[in-house]
């Protein structure tokens, strides 16, 4: 599937959010390389699964638009679901922009 990785996230009243340190806008390739590279408590601690997720965030961070397998974007949806910082606002627009909503 076809994901415009470029997409702005929103607040509620539709304004961009921006990053705290560099005033820029978040977009969803930040949200997505972030969880995949960071190791949670719950993590299995093999090679394999980091090297995986390694692989997959750099190639999303040097694309503007990704093709993506159902395999992929679950697991980008499963990793942005575990992070403890992304509140509902966060989660539910990566959720909608990754199945194209």
């Amino acid at each position: 599937m076809k994901i415009n990785l470029m997409q702005i996230l929103k607040s509620l009243d539709n304004e961009p959010l921006k990053t705290q340190d560099k005033d820029e806008h978040i977009i969803l390739k930040d949200i997505c390389v972030n969880a995949l590279l960071v190791q949670l408590q719950d993590d299995a601690n093999e090679g394999t699964s980091k090297a995986g997720r390694y692989a997959l965030a750099v190639k999303l961070y040097s694309l503007t638009e990704a093709d993506l397998s159902i395999e992929e974007l679950s697991e980008i949806k499963k990793r942005i679901g575990k992070m403890p910082h992304y509140g509902p606002l966060i989660v539910g627009q990566c959720f909608n922009m990754l199945e194209n909503k």
